[in-house]
């Protein structure tokens, strides 16, 4: 229970509130406290919530850009309003931190939780100020212990904290508090020379992007409908098979890497004929994205892949023979991989299938290094029937279950990975026959970074050579 005053007390009170309360998180920041919530986002009571390492409370911070006195009745409402929050919380209970520009009546501040604080002064304050309070909050707060009020007021911190010296002080604890960001960057970097460095030696780190050429025009036209939804629902009566498209709500058009010749079935939906259109670097990145993944799911599923809604993740069904599920392998290259392995499960009942295990990956297109590649994520999959993803808790229990170190080995990922990118390039793979424009989509390598150093360090302590010089 004190007061601080921080800086000259005739600064200027011309900042706005959100400014001042920036200023006000910065100070604390730097005297090692870390911000929680933001009365900005979150919307709560306190202006900021902010905890320390060194505190087993946390602390509740208001902040007054303005002039404040003990007995203003604005404050003394807000006051009363964290004392009351403050009762609620029998385990969790907070300090209060306030920081004004300005304090008016310093001395009567000092009455109740200053220099010249008395269990008298407090009391006579508190019975004074009650009438100040909606009817059902001072109801409420006149029932309250003596005790309780007595605790409250005592762990406030009160703050006359001027602009000018606010910034001063940020900068002046940036430099000397071990909290500043500047002190702990120093001991970072102490840390970080006190550890063993990476041997240097020539070596390669394999990535999970595979090199991707695809088509470099697409081709736009308007439709004579106003939503997506009705274009398919137009060809799905009778199962005709249509290119894959992005549509565009707002001027009606469909962009596809098919040319749309005349004997395409899209054609009746166009009232305009198709406009070829060169990629080029003016092109949205997000648009070519867009455009790579829609055609990209049209190629996995005709090889066969499923995938799962709202995400660019597939996996391969189980089989289904005479009603019975059953492993699922895919050759690709001649060589022969299990995709989907049938857990079954023995009750009263007889066996019974428990679930699938899928082997998956996420596959999508991401633009780093100035072009485009796939990214491909392997992960796995489990489904209730071969078809069906398990979703929720059982989802997470099973993956927990298969998260074994033999598993997630580099190794292991690798091998996954060489799959995926053969299972791409592998012209044999598809199920379904091929579209025209397939053949403008080519997969290639993994892409591979070139290092200096092999991810292995000397052991802790031990002496380099150079050290001997």
């Amino acid at each position: 229970m004190s007061i601080h005053y921080l800086g000259k007390r005739r600064e200027a009170l011309g900042l706005t509130g959100e400014k001042y309360k920036k200023l006000v998180r910065e100070f604390l920041e730097q005297s090692g406290y870390g911000l929680i919530t933001d009365s900005s986002i979150e919307g709560h009571l306190p202006d900021m919530v902010l905890v320390h390492p060194d505190k087993l409370m946390p602390t509740w911070v208001e902040c007054k850009g303005t002039e404040i006195g003990p007995n203003d009745e604005r404050f003394v409402k807000e006051l009363m309003q964290y004392f009351n929050e403050w009762l609620k919380k029998i385990e969790n209970r907070f300090e209060l931190f306030i920081f004004a520009v300005k304090l008016n009546d310093s001395e009567g501040f000092e009455r109740i939780i200053g220099s010249k604080y008395t269990k008298k002064n407090l009391q006579l304050w508190y019975k004074n100020n009650l009438s100040k309070l909606p009817v059902k909050l001072q109801k409420k707060l006149k029932e309250v212990a003596f005790q309780d009020i007595v605790h409250f007021f005592s762990q406030i911190e009160l703050y006359e904290a001027s602009v000018d010296y606010l910034r001063i002080a940020i900068t002046e604890k940036g430099e000397r508090s071990i909290f500043s960001m500047r002190r702990y960057a120093e001991n970072l970097l102490q840390d970080s020379k006190r550890r063993s460095i990476p041997l240097r030696e020539k070596s390669e780190l394999i990535s999970n992007l595979i090199h991707l050429n695809f088509p470099q025009k697409y081709y736009v036209a308007k439709t004579k409908y106003k939503k997506k939804e009705s274009i398919y629902n137009n060809f799905n009566s009778d199962e005709t098979e249509i290119p894959p498209f992005l549509f565009d709500p707002e001027t009606q058009t469909v962009s596809t890497f098919d040319p749309i010749q005349p004997d395409c079935p899209l054609r009746k939906a166009l009232k305009t004929e198709p406009a070829a259109i060169k990629i080029d670097a003016r092109t949205s990145q997000q648009f070519v994205s867009a455009m790579i993944n829609q055609h990209l799911r049209r190629i996995l599923w005709k090889k066969g892949l499923t995938r799962i809604s709202k995400t660019d993740i597939y996996y391969f069904q189980a089989i289904i023979e005479n009603g019975v599920l059953k492993d699922r392998f895919i050759n690709v290259f001649k060589r022969k991989k299990m995709m989907a392995h049938v857990y079954n499960k023995n009750n009263e009942e007889g066996i019974q299938l428990n679930f699938v295990f899928h082997t998956s990956a996420e596959i999508r297109p991401h633009y780093i290094w100035n072009q485009y590649y796939l990214q491909i994520n392997p992960c796995k999959t489990f489904t209730i029937d071969g078809q069906t993803p398990i979703e929720g808790k059982k989802k997470s229990a099973l993956d927990r279950f298969f998260r074994n170190p033999i598993y997630n080995r580099n190794s292991q990922k690798l091998s996954e990975m060489k799959f995926w990118k053969d299972l791409l390039m592998d012209d044999g793979s598809y199920i379904m026959p091929k579209e025209d424009w397939f053949a403008e989509f080519k997969f290639g390598t993994m892409e591979i970074v070139p290092f200096d150093y092999i991810p292995q360090t000397t052991k802790r302590g031990q002496t380099r050579l150079k050290e001997f010089e």
